[in-house]
């Protein structure tokens, strides 16, 4: 049986906060990516339409202040969830949030002069930057170990493989093994790379 000391550092206890603030701004920065792919895709294919002009207040307050909103209200600043529910809930979040930005381009009585093919490639593109820029975010963080929630799991037979396996293989969950509480010994396996205490 291995027993070593691990002592879990100070700025783990904050993990969630920090984690939160970095993916505000990720999602931030992907959202403002996205209205200019849009923008200028846009302009690009209808050029004989006219330069679609927006706002600077829409563009970089209105339109992704809503986008956040609705991440928010997806809950996906709080919780850690496996990736395909992440993407999921970033699908709903961009749905809603384009319908939002045609309510408030109707309500603001601008929905005229703004183009419906800047909408859909919007929401477009946002799913994709959203997505993409969070996988790899968390990626990253996952790689270099920093903001991972440190985890200590009981128990060490196939269960808790299996709970291993579904941990490092999933980029949206974000925890860190730290070690396994287990009075048998190990083997073989995953499992061996573990402390065991």
């Amino acid at each position: 049986m291995n027993q070593m000391k691990f002592k879990i550092p100070k700025y783990d206890k904050y993990t969630n906060y920090f984690l939160s603030a970095l993916l505000f701004v990720i999602d931030y920065l992907s959202i403002v990516l996205a209205e200019q792919s849009a923008f200028v895709l846009r302009n690009w294919i209808v050029s004989d339409g006219g330069t679609l002009h927006i706002s600077w207040l829409n563009f970089w307050v209105v339109f992704p202040l809503l986008y956040l909103l609705f991440l928010n209200i997806e809950q996906l600043y709080n919780r850690r969830m496996q990736f395909w529910q992440v993407i999921e809930k970033i699908f709903q979040a961009s749905l809603y949030a384009v319908v939002a930005i045609v309510i408030v381009l109707y309500i603001g009585k601008i929905a005229a002069s703004t183009s419906r093919m800047f909408i859909v490639l919007l929401w477009l593109f946002s799913f994709i930057y959203l997505t993409v820029f969070r996988y790899l975010t968390k990626k990253f963080l996952e790689k270099i170990q920093l903001l991972q929630i440190p985890v200590l799991i009981i128990g060490a037979g196939k269960t808790a493989e299996l709970l291993v396996k579904g941990i490092i293989n999933d980029a949206g969950m974000g925890y860190k093994i730290i070690g396994l509480l287990e009075d048998n010994c190990v083997r073989n396996g995953i499992l061996k790379r573990f402390l065991f205490r």
